[in-house]
């Protein structure tokens, strides 16, 4: 992946509106709250969802989540510092720079077109049809599973006995359980095939019957308590949608360029002319005579 500071320069200078004949070029018209400021200068909303326009919702939240996000900011205000001072010493006037700048907007408008044929093709219709088509990749048995992992036996027994007797599985995780992934979240593994967990813990987790508290049942990890949350024979629609929609843009840009291929005239200067479907030549034979 490009560095942020390279996507930040890359979107702010490519993506603007042309520059009128007294503009700047690389100039915008920053629109939206202020997210930050810099010496002075305005990072907008407009210009950081540029940056984050092709990134998928579910990575930006967990850009977010991680920290990631505000560091992106700040990478767009470097950004924006290296302009100024290039603009301050007029390296937007070189020949160079002008026909840098010329393809960078040319490919941003390229890209914005792919990016309207890649909308395009995504409707509910081809989503369902893309995962009926895929319908195996997507029929895994999975189960929705909490647990809370012990290292003393008898403790874990004792944690039993307390559920059983009415005692709150999430509250005691949070209280005993030494899973540092997922005691705060009450024990909660998500869905998961039986392939993701150790044999012993998968085994008991995928004959529990929904509702059910099993265990203890001992792994290399210590003692664990499972609550079998729920289960089904395949993942749903709603949950790959987003990979199913990614999987469709790809393709339509894929097809359009190789359309686009197909109808051109395409030569490279000095390059001597081959048809692609010639036929090689067919080997000489010992006498130096064709067969």
């Amino acid at each position: 992946m490009r560095t942020l500071i390279a996507l930040s320069l890359f979107a702010l200078t490519a993506c603007g509106a042309p520059p009128a004949a007294n503009q700047l070029p690389g100039e915008l018209a920053p629109t939206g709250a202020t997210v930050a400021t810099v010496n002075g200068h305005k990072i907008t909303e407009n210009m950081v969802e540029v940056v984050t326009s092709n990134i998928p919702p579910a990575q930006l939240e967990q850009m977010k989540a991680r920290g990631e996000y505000s560091k992106m900011i700040e990478q767009i205000a470097i950004g924006e510092l290296l302009y100024v001072n290039a603009i301050e010493k007029k390296l937007h006037e070189k020949d160079d720079v002008k026909v840098a700048a010329a393809m960078a907007a040319r490919n941003a408008i390229a890209r914005e077109f792919l990016d309207s044929i890649a909308a395009g093709a995504v409707t509910d219709e081809a989503v369902k049809a893309k995962y009926d088509e895929q319908s195996v990749r997507y029929a895994k048995a999975q189960v929705h599973a909490k647990h809370i992992l012990v290292k003393d036996a008898a403790l874990a027994a004792s944690l039993k006995e307390q559920i059983d007797g009415g005692a709150d599985f999430d509250a005691l995780a949070k209280e005993h359980s030494v899973d540092p992934g997922t005691k705060d979240k009450g024990g909660d593994l998500g869905w998961f095939e039986k392939s993701r967990m150790v044999g012993p813990f998968a085994e008991a987790a995928f004959a529990g019957e929904k509702g059910a508290i099993v265990g203890p049942v001992e792994t290399r990890f210590g003692h664990h308590l499972i609550l079998v949350v729920d289960k089904r024979d395949s993942i749903p629609l709603e949950e790959v949608r987003e990979a199913i929609e990614e999987d469709i843009k790809k393709s339509a840009v894929e097809t359009y360029i190789e359309d686009l291929k197909a109808g051109w005239k395409y030569e490279v200067a000095g390059a001597e002319a081959k048809p692609a479907d010639a036929a090689a030549p067919a080997p000489a034979d010992d006498h130096g005579h064709d067969h």
